[in-house]
């Protein structure tokens, strides 16, 4: 995470509990995708700033994505933009 001037660039933000990454990951893409908006909405709030405060950023979802392996499971990341909110 990178923030200036109370702008943030967040890349590379996963579906992991952020508080005991031990918790299971979200099997779905659709809870994986839930999963990440939550984290990136408990970091902002605890920089006391909200999606609009973000330029972009890039989760990484857990499944069948390309070959960049974590842990014996795959990543795949796309970029969100916040005017998509």
């Amino acid at each position: 995470m990178v923030w200036i001037d109370g702008w943030g660039l967040i890349y590379g933000l996963g579906p992991i509990d952020l508080v005991n990454t031990s918790v299971p990951l979200p099997e779905s893409i659709e809870e994986q995708t839930r999963k990440i908006v939550r984290n990136l909405d408990a970091i902002l709030k605890d920089r006391q700033l909200s999606r609009r405060h973000v330029v972009a950023v890039r989760p990484q979802a857990i499944g069948d994505g390309p070959p960049d392996d974590i842990g014996g499971r795959r990543k795949r990341g796309q970029s969100l933009k916040t005017s998509a909110y």
